[in-house]
């Protein structure tokens, strides 16, 4: 897997940004590794940063099964 740098990240959407942080924040070498969610809790891209989380988590999940 390629790693995304922090600048690729930036230019993401949040959806897409939640997504990839928690596939990739925890390898080896990724400039991810300290990043949270940027986006303040009222905003929509707060939201729409967890969800991508949320569905990078279940596909890990179905994968481990």
């Amino acid at each position: 897997m390629k790693l995304v740098t922090k600048e690729q990240w930036d230019r993401m959407s949040p959806k897409v940004q939640g997504y990839v942080l928690y596939i990739q924040a925890s390898l080896p070498g990724s400039e991810l590794k300290d990043m949270t969610n940027p986006y303040p809790e009222w905003m929509k891209a707060h939201r729409d940063f967890c969800e991508g989380e949320r569905e990078a988590m279940l596909e890990v999940q179905d994968g481990e099964e």
